[in-house]
């Protein structure tokens, strides 16, 4: 008698898991196919108050003034732009991924300075913010 050559998920499978294309398939388990499993890694987005707030970045380290934030952090993106923190406001749109609110912080801004920005690129680019950071593990507050 020849054995049997099973497909590696059938060891996850008969380990407790469920097999492929089951309805029943908890979230956090890893998903299964014929070549064995997958799974999948969670990356720690920063948090919003971090985001807006930080100052630079240090390895994998942000770097947040923790005196705004604590100041500031329940104020919306125009309640930030109000107060004339156009960082912190765009950031804070950045993080919500409303461009509205982006394109009313670069309109502010130009009333404020006097400058005439064209749109959110530009912003981006003076301001040298352009996504939240993938990779950040560690938030250093001063």
């Amino acid at each position: 008698m020849q054995a049997q050559v099973l497909p590696r998920w059938a060891a996850w499978a008969a380990w407790g898991k469920l097999a492929p294309g089951s309805s029943d398939a908890d979230a956090s388990a890893p998903v299964l196919h014929a070549r064995g499993p997958i799974f999948f890694i969670w990356r720690k987005q920063m948090k919003r108050e971090d985001f807006i707030f930080s100052i630079g970045y240090q390895g994998e380290a942000a770097i947040v003034d923790s005196k705004a934030a604590k100041q500031y952090s329940r104020l919306s993106s125009a309640g930030l732009a109000e107060k004339s923190l156009f960082r912190a406001a765009f950031c804070s749109a950045l993080y919500d991924n409303d461009e509205q609110a982006m394109n009313s912080v670069v309109e502010a801004y130009n009333r404020t300075s006097g400058a005439s920005l064209k749109g959110i690129d530009a912003m981006k680019r003076l301001l040298g913010v352009f996504s939240v950071p993938e990779g950040v593990s560690k938030v250093t507050r001063i």
